[in-house]
């Protein structure tokens, strides 16, 4: 059953008090009894109310669910400590480059409850700048602001699309190709039609808002060798049996690992190490026709010494070094 919020909201919210009132009976017989369920009955009772944040996730204009980022939840200790590690690593690599994507909730500002707070990520970037300088930074900032009525974002889910992955590349390609590869956002083919991300998943509650996941033609037909984590093998840089599980968007190179290693196929003595979060691989196989080689890392989930690892990686003297995160994973996860 899919739920409406803007049809028989009344009579659901006399049935669900009801309801609550015979779990409340049980839990006086047995503590503890029903505790599950009130608390789904408690996240459907927000949901039908309109409560504008449910579960960290703003129920926004436009059908739209948007992850929440309250700004005390990432003190300037933490920036502190972010802006360090990635000076670091610009000291170690020279040529790293930063790609930091802003979240829903600092594009989509219109669409937020009223004067609903969210972590001031253009701060974050200046920041960022200001540390390694701006030669190190690409700002895809303006881009998205550009082109959301595109479709950068999901409305169910927390990452970006095929669409802002394609944007990100553009801002990418325009600093550091030198030609970008000609990709056309009309020629996008959908994949799945029916697609509820994390953020629905979050607030719990099963909603008639779906999304389409789409991908670039190139992006089918062309094969590649990848390992992911020194354990499973691949020849394409999508998963078709992801699209059916209960991740689909780990349909793109088959979800999170702590090393994906592409050997592309592309001769041309190039090769690129990045470090990244879940948004990243959507937009690595657009990257691919530059490198012969691409090494990708998760943080979360990487188990070798990254430093040694860079180094025995470096085989063709001085490969580019990308980092790119959404604004909240660089906060959250970006740390060696």
């Amino acid at each position: 059953m899919i739920f409406d919020k803007k049809k028989n909201a009344a009579v659901t919210i006399f049935f669900l008090a009801g309801i609550l009132v015979v779990f409340a009976v049980f839990d006086f017989v047995k503590q503890d009894i029903g505790q599950d369920r009130l608390e789904q009955l408690t996240t459907h009772m927000d949901y039908f109310l309109n409560v504008k944040v449910v579960n960290g996730v703003y129920l926004a204009e436009e059908d739209y669910y948007i992850e929440q980022h309250l700004p005390q939840s990432y003190p300037e200790s933490l920036h502190e400590e972010k802006l360090l590690m990635i000076s670091k690593l610009v000291e170690d690599y020279p040529q790293t480059k930063v790609v930091l994507i802003p979240t829903a909730d600092n594009i989509l500002t219109d669409y937020l409850p009223w004067q609903a707070p969210y972590l001031q990520e253009r701060n974050l970037l200046t920041a960022v700048e200001d540390a390694i300088g701006e030669d190190h930074v690409i700002d895809v900032f303006p881009a998205f602001v550009e082109h959301v009525q595109e479709g950068v974002y999901f409305k169910t889910d927390s990452r970006i699309t095929s669409v802002g992955a394609y944007y990100i590349y553009r801002q990418w390609a325009d600093r550091c190709a030198s030609f970008p590869f000609w990709y056309q956002l009309e020629k996008l083919r959908t994949v799945k039609k029916d697609f509820a991300g994390d953020m629905v998943a979050a607030v719990g509650v099963k909603s008639r808002v779906v999304d389409e996941i789409t991908v670039f033609p190139h992006v089918l037909t062309k094969k590649a060798t990848i390992n992911y984590d020194n354990q499973k093998w691949a020849n394409s840089y999508v998963s078709e049996g992801k699209l059916s599980s209960e991740e689909p968007y780990a349909y793109f190179l088959d979800g999170d690992h702590g090393l994906t290693m592409i050997d592309t196929g592309y001769k041309n003595g190039k090769a690129l190490f990045i470090l990244k979060d879940s948004n990243a691989n959507v937009v690595i196989p657009l990257m691919a026709p530059h490198y012969e080689k691409i090494y990708a890392v998760d943080l979360r989930y990487f188990t070798y010494d990254l430093k040694e690892f860079m180094k025995d990686c470096d085989i063709y003297n001085q490969f580019d070094v990308l980092v790119m995160y959404g604004c909240d994973g660089f906060l959250e996860q970006f740390e060696y």
